[in-house]
């Protein structure tokens, strides 16, 4: 069919002109005054058709009028908005197209416009330039640039008029990026596989498995992860481009500041030393509010012991430092708490006085007493509970022992130099680690 401006056509139109030339006796003025165009332009169309085939009239992977560049999209989003059920490689995601793929090319149209409106629709006030960001970033993915326009009921004529506006930027001229990052066996990783490999942390969907918590990583100690477990040396600056660009940055999150105030300074050179206890409350569907009791040793940022029930009571304290010590074969010199009842009963006091361990308690309303299990707590809120919903205790248990894997495995702690509990551990058995304060 012809274009509304007279000037472009379809390419099955093209197409179905070129082979009517082809497959019969007519010539090229009869079929161009029969369909109402010029015999050169015909003309044209034949000869491309008859030095390319059929791709002559798709080029640029065009897969549907939504789809620029079908080699830019990224492979998890080519494969959610379905296109990889019509070619399971982009750049064969060409016409002419058959009745099944034109549904399916249709099916993922729609759930591309559901999927830019949700992100629109998200931004706290939602304007021309949050609007044009948001359009520039799906154009890059490949994206035609009048479809994303007319989702985001964007005017084209705002849209190129912002593209002529020229910056002129005094001072030294922008680096040029490398595109490509080194490895510790000397070869190269280029930024696209680099971007695949981030791609599939983002969109790693099995909550049993301790991957699935490496998505919660800031730029730094995804880095680290990176070189620890892959051997990719990229700097965390890069890294955060990067994830900004296929945007899977996480939501930041303010840091409420409480006056530095400790119960006592320790000197720490090994683990046993100091340990501190708390109490977390983690919500379920049919138990309601279940009680999380954790007991980190402050050097090593081992969790010692974890304990999870419906109630959290005195015996269950003293249960789990039994078992704590017992796994660690050593006793604790210190163990700071806040003034929960729990720890402040006779019972637990008589536990801690016959092992001859000194039971410290923190200042009231003031959670820097006891920092580093409030910290840890923390990284469980929002690394943890944000990402999973519980049906009951048992499915906590579950997956809390997946995040204890990541947490003492995967994990980069910056208190650590950027290494695991786990691996500070064996360091550390190897040449002791001197930290002056907990």
């Amino acid at each position: 069919m012809k274009h509304p401006r007279g000037k472009r056509y379809d390419p099955e139109f093209k197409l179905r002109l070129a082979k009517e030339f082809a497959e019969t006796d007519k010539t090229l003025e009869e079929i161009a005054q029969e369909n109402g165009i010029s015999s050169k332009t015909l003309n044209n169309w034949t000869v491309k058709y008859r030095k390319e085939g059929e791709a002559a009239f798709f080029k640029g992977s065009r897969g549907g009028s939504f789809i620029r560049d079908p080699n830019k999209i990224p492979p998890v989003l080519y494969k959610e908005l379905g296109l990889d059920k019509i070619s399971e490689n982009p750049s064969d995601l060409k016409g002419p197209f058959t009745e099944k793929e034109k549904l399916l090319l249709e099916i993922a149209e729609y759930k591309l416009q559901v999927k830019i409106l949700q992100e629109a629709l998200k931004k706290k006030e939602r304007n021309r330039i949050t609007d044009r960001f948001l359009a520039d970033d799906y154009i890059g993915l490949g994206f035609a640039i009048k479809f994303v326009l007319l989702v985001l009921s964007f005017p084209r004529s705002s849209y190129y008029h912002k593209k002529k506006v020229k910056v002129i930027l005094v001072g030294k001229p922008p680096k040029r990026t490398r595109g490509f990052c080194n490895k510790r066996d000397g070869t190269m990783i280029t930024d696209i596989e680099l971007e695949e490999i981030l791609l599939e942390i983002f969109y790693f969907h099995d909550p049993y498995d301790p991957r699935y918590y490496l998505k919660v990583l800031g730029s730094k100690k995804l880095s680290k992860y990176l070189l620890n477990e892959m051997g990719i040396i990229v700097n965390h600056k890069k890294l955060h481009r990067l994830r900004k660009k296929l945007r899977i940055v996480r939501k930041y999150y303010t840091r409420h500041t409480h006056p530095v105030r400790r119960s006592t300074v320790h000197r720490l050179n090994r683990p046993g030393i100091l340990w501190e206890a708390d109490i977390k409350v983690i919500s379920t569907i049919t138990e309601g509010n279940i009680a999380l009791l954790d007991i980190i040793d402050v050097y090593s940022r081992e969790i010692v012991g974890s304990f999870i029930g419906n109630s959290c009571r005195s015996g269950d304290v003293i249960a789990l430092f039994r078992e704590a010590i017992l796994y660690q074969e050593s006793l604790p010199q210190v163990v700071r708490t806040d003034n929960g009842t729990q720890f402040k009963a006779n019972a637990v006091r008589n536990f801690f006085e016959k092992l001859n361990i000194i039971q410290e308690f923190g200042y009231r309303h003031n959670p820097d007493s006891q920092a580093h299990i409030e910290s840890q707590h923390s990284n469980v809120q929002r690394e943890f509970v944000f990402l999973n919903h519980f049906e009951d205790s048992q499915d906590v248990l579950r997956k809390y022992k997946v995040y204890m894997d990541f947490y003492h495995n995967l994990r980069p702690h910056a208190s650590l130099n950027y290494l695991t509990p786990n691996a500070f551990k064996e360091l550390n058995d190897e040449t002791p680690i001197q930290i002056v304060k907990p």
